[in-house]
């Protein structure tokens, strides 16, 4: 498998702690730098398979120190332990495939000031936190992962509908190549 890793980095609307400043060092921006006016990094990541690229994910984390890190098609079971992804620094939930492929995680740091008020796994390969921010902010993290092969929409359907009342963040690996993210038209 390829040792490349897409990766997002989200961040949430400043609340209570100060900015953090990153310089990104790898990728087609090198030595960029910017503010972050923002506190609670959530760093979204596609990895095709985490084995073989732990290190790689680690060296993510490492430099952006997110809050939540969503992992889709993390083609792991339970014969991976969470401590060999991100050490004993984040709590971890999982929705691993039972036959091969796909699967889901959301690692949250352990010194995050979010608080999880609920978790649940959502329809076909999704997972959903639930979490509080300050006092008045609640909003939830879903991360999924639809399989190309996967032609019947009702999962994905289902996932909006039973979320769409939140306050959301959906992050993930839909496999829609016809779809323009930007106009949310099929091309």
């Amino acid at each position: 498998p390829s040792h490349h890793v897409e990766a997002t980095l989200f961040m949430i609307p400043k609340r209570v702690s100060p900015s953090r400043e990153f310089t990104i060092n790898k990728g087609m921006l090198p030595g960029l730098k910017f503010k972050c006016l923002a506190q609670n990094p959530i760093l979204s990541i596609n990895s095709n398979s985490i084995i073989g690229k732990i290190d790689i994910i680690r060296a993510h984390v490492h430099t952006y120190q997110p809050d939540l890190v969503a992992i889709s098609e993390t083609k792991i079971d339970s014969k991976f332990d969470d401590n060999e992804l991100l050490g004993d620094g984040y709590t971890i939930w999982r929705k691993d495939r039972k036959h091969g492929g796909g699967g889901v995680l959301i690692a949250l740091s352990n010194t995050s000031n979010l608080s999880v008020l609920q978790s649940n796994e959502g329809p076909g390969e999704s997972l959903a936190l639930l979490l509080q921010i300050h006092p008045t902010l609640k909003f939830r993290v879903v991360v999924m992962y639809r399989p190309p092969n996967e032609y019947d929409l009702e999962n994905f359907e289902n996932l909006i509908d039973e979320y769409k009342l939140d306050n959301c963040i959906f992050v993930g690996d839909y496999n829609f190549p016809d779809l323009d993210w930007i106009t949310v038209r099929e091309q």
